[in-house]
This record gives structure tokens, C-alpha cells and sequence, in this order.
């Protein structure tokens, strides 16, 4: 089952590195069906099809956020056509693949994890490495495309045709950002949080090289995903590990590093890109993302219909589907535009945030079907932060923990379901290691028995 998944993984990753790739279903009525999404989704079902007696099995926090959810839009959307809403046949296909890879995304992780020993750490090793690889392997082959091969051209004469692979990403940070092929760069950094967290915890283990290289791998791909909220993430994990190793002397540590980066940083702030810039406000307020914000916020509160239950999809979530085909699993051909709403601006990413797009689109009571799994895993963390200094691995804990809050702000559960399906393995292992009892001793001795 786990080879499989992989060659799904595999699949999605190669024809996800040309945008537009895509199946024609209908020009007149603007249905386009990417192949990376084709692949997800027929990958998705057999391997659910595999395994459909551990489905039963399946946490009720997952199926909350799932299939409950999937259900409650459907339903939603059947009682505001009957009440007059349009809409049009490109806006139910969209919807129906968003739903579909939305509960394929969690069941696949399922059905990946359950197929694992839980009781084995090391059991997420595989998965951790072939990410990283793919990851590596793309970026090098950009900077063969744009480095590389003009440099051949320029010696040799000879005339060598590739592909573009830069997804329309230009290199602003004065070095080409990481894009693709399973996501965007602040979907990248989500996922490469656990995988961080992940070695950290492994470090104490042998063989440490092993794990410190796949740190130091994670940490460089998360800088060159140039994506603010990865980077914030990637610090708060920092900061807890030292707070969790060092104790008293990993809050003196903290301090000082505060203190050095401060004093350094005003220094060289300058010299930083502006997107990077811990020292510019524009670091921590994005225009846009303020602007979707509000936009959501004021549809919204437009009403006490759509305070319980939201405007419906076609006005928020459905809104820039002609330029953003997030919903069916990639950004396609399509231009990128801005969309004025007659609840505000909205730019061409859409609502841009998980929140933006549950609370608007779905209102309240969307919002806590459709998050349920985050506020139920950021709950169980807290109530036992007490303990983690005595809780094998928590460095992955504390990561998927810090990974549910950067997914609020971001919208990866809509627009890359196998890379949502990578991550919903981490979290769903990191919430079998919260229920095994805390307490001293040996790190391992509790997945050795």
C-alpha cells in the first residue's frame, strides 16, 4: 500500500512540473481538468478502495472535517439553488473535485498510517526522504535550466529546447524561489515544518548525521521557499527545541539569540529582501491577504444567515475560479486577475486563508466542521504542554502544532491535495503519539515494547 501511495506521490510530482497540462471537458462552459488532479484522484480511490475496512476505523475528527463537511456544503449548496442561487455547471464541477480531494487527502493519510507500525518512529522516514528528494531534484533542475543550459548553449553553439519550469515565479528574492512541483512555497514550507520536527526529534538517536542532514536539508529548502509564514513557523520550532533541550539554559540561549539578532539585524536589514525582512512591517502584513481578509470578514458579518451559514460558495470560494484553478489541484494556464466582490477586493489567490474561506463561504458553522481537526489537535497539545519536557518526540508534536496555525492562514487544504495528504500523515501519527502516556525515562522505550 505504502509503494503505492508513493507512486502516486511520484506521478503528481512529474506532470505537476507543467502547468498546463490539463483535459478538456468543456470549452463553452469553461471546465478544464488538470492531470495532476486526474492522477490524485484515481491514485486516491484505489488506495481507499484498498483499505476501506480501516475507514471504519477512522478517527471522528477526521470524518468531522471530511465527509461531514463535504456533505454540509453539498447540502448547502442544493438549498441555496432552490432559493434562486446560480450556479453554473464550471462551478459545481469545481466544487465537487474541491470536496472529493478534500476527503481523499485525509482518508489516503489513513489509510497510509494505518498500514504503519505505530509504535515504530522511524516509520515516517521513507516518506520524509522521498519529499526532500523530489523537492531537491526540482530545484536543481531549474537552476540547470536557467544557469546550466545557457552556459552550454554559450560554449557549445548548440540549440537545446526545455521546458519552462518556473511556474511564472520570478526570482524577486535575487535567487529563484522553490516552486513545485506538489505546491506553492508557503504550501512547500507547511509541509517541510513536520519533516523538520520530525529530525529534530530523531536527533538524539543514532545515527545523528542521518537525521541532522535531513534538518539542514528542510532548513534550506524552507529559506528558499522565500514564503513568510515557513519562515515564522521554522523559528517558533527553534525556539520550543531549546526551551525543550536546554531548559534554563535554552531560555538564556533564546534571549541571547534575540538580543544578537536584533542588534545585527537592524545592521544589515537593508541588505535583505524585502519579503524576508524580519525588520520591515511588510514581513508580517501582506496587502493582499489584509485585503482577502476583510473582504471575507465583511461577507461574513453581510448577515445572520451567513453568520450560522455563510454567502454561499459563488461568492467567495467559487469567485476567481477562471484565473485560479486551485479547487481542481493547480494553478493552470489561466491569466491572473483581481476580483472586486460587493463585499470588497479579493486578489486573484482568492480568499487565501482556510479561515477567509470557511468563515465566508461556509460561515460558522463551516468553520468549525471544516477546522475541527485543527482546533482538536492545538486542544489535546495544550493540555498536555505541561508534559511534553517528558514526552518522547515532541519536537513533532510541536511542529504539526505549529503546522495547524500556519494552515489557517494559508489555503493548501484546497488547492494541493497530495501534498495536504503528506501532511495529514504527520499529523495523523503526531495524534497517535499525544494519546501514548507521558513520562520520564528511556526516549524510545515506549515504541520498543
Amino acid at each position: 500500500m505504502r509503494r503505492f501511495f508513493y507512486a502516486v506521490l511520484l506521478f503528481v510530482a512529474f506532470v505537476n512540473n507543467d502547468p498546463s497540462r490539463t483535459i478538456t471537458i468543456s470549452r463553452s462552459y469553461g471546465i478544464y481538468f488538470p492531470v495532476s488532479s486526474l492522477v490524485f484522484l484515481v491514485g486516491g480511490s484505489v488506495i481507499v478502495l484498498m483499505n476501506l475496512d480501516k475507514l471504519l476505523r477512522m478517527p471522528k475528527v477526521l470524518v468531522i472535517a471530511g465527509p461531514v463537511f463535504a456533505t454540509y456544503v453539498l447540502l448547502k449548496i442544493a438549498v441555496e439553488t432552490i432559493a434562486g442561487e446560480i450556479y453554473g455547471l464550471s462551478d459545481m464541477f469545481y466544487t465537487a473535485v474541491e470536496l472529493i480531494n478534500i476527503i481523499l487527502s485525509i482518508t489516503l493519510a489513513y489509510c497510509y498510517v494505518s498500514s504503519l507500525k505505530q509504535k515504530d518512529i522511524f516509520a515516517l522516514q521513507p516518506i520524509c526522504y522521498l519529499i526532500l528528494a523530489i523537492l531537491c531534484l526540482y530545484y536543481l533542475a531549474i537552476v540547470a535550466s536557467e544557469v546550466v543550459l545557457p552556459a552550454v548553449k554559450s560554449i557549445t553553439g548548440l540549440s537545446i529546447a526545455i521546458d519552462s519550469l518556473e511556474h511564472g515565479v520570478p526570482p524577486r528574492l535575487g535567487y529563484r524561489r522553490l516552486y513545485g512541483p506538489l505546491g506553492t512555497p508557503p504550501s512547500l514550507g507547511f509541509v517541510l515544518i513536520p519533516i523538520c520536527g520530525y529530525s529534530l526529534s530523531l536527533f538524539r538517536l543514532k545515527p545523528k548525521l542521518c537525521y541532522l542532514a535531513t534538518f539542514v536539508v528542510s532548513t534550506i529548502l524552507i529559506v528558499l521557499t522565500g514564503s513568510r509564514t515557513p519562515l515564522l513557523a521554522y523559528m517558533f520550532l527553534l525556539a520550543y527545541c531549546l526551551l525543550v533541550w536546554w531548559k534554563w539554559k535554552g531560555i538564556l540561549a533564546l534571549t541571547l539569540s534575540v538580543f544578537i539578532v536584533q542588534l545585527v539585524g537592524w545592521n544589515i536589514s537593508t541588505l535583505l529582501p524585502l519579503r524576508i525582512n524580519l525588520f520591515k512591517s511588510e514581513f508580517y502584513l501582506d496587502p493582499r491577504r489584509a485585503s482577502a481578509f476583510l473582504a471575507c470578514y465583511k461577507a461574513w458579518l453581510s448577515s445572520l444567515t451567513s453568520f450560522f451559514f455563510g454567502v454561499g460558495y459563488n461568492e467567495i470560494a467559487l469567485v476567481t475560479k477562471k484565473c485560479f484553478l486551485g479547487a481542481a489541484g493547480l494553478i493552470c494556464r489561466f491569466e491572473v486577475k483581481n476580483t472586486i466582490t460587493k463585499y470588497g477586493f479579493l486578489p486573484a489567490g482568492g480568499p487565501h486563508s482556510i479561515f477567509n474561506w470557511s468563515i465566508a463561504s461556509t460561515g460558522l458553522v463551516g468553520l468549525l466542521l471544516r477546522c475541527s481537526f485543527i482546533y482538536y489537535f492545538v486542544w489535546r497539545a495544550i493540555r498536555r504542554i505541561g508534559r511534553f519536557f517528558y514526552r518522547p518526540h515532541s519536537e513533532l508534536i510541536m511542529s504539526v502544532c505549529i503546522s495547524c496555525v500556519h494552515l489557517f492562514t494559508g489555503d493548501t487544504h484546497t488547492s494541493y491535495p497530495m501534498l495536504m495528504a503528506c501532511w495529514f500523515v504527520f499529523y495523523i501519527f503526531a495524534l497517535n503519539l499525544l494519546s501514548v502516556p507521558s513520562r520520564p525515562g528511556n526516549l524510545a522505550s515506549i515504541y520498543n515494547k
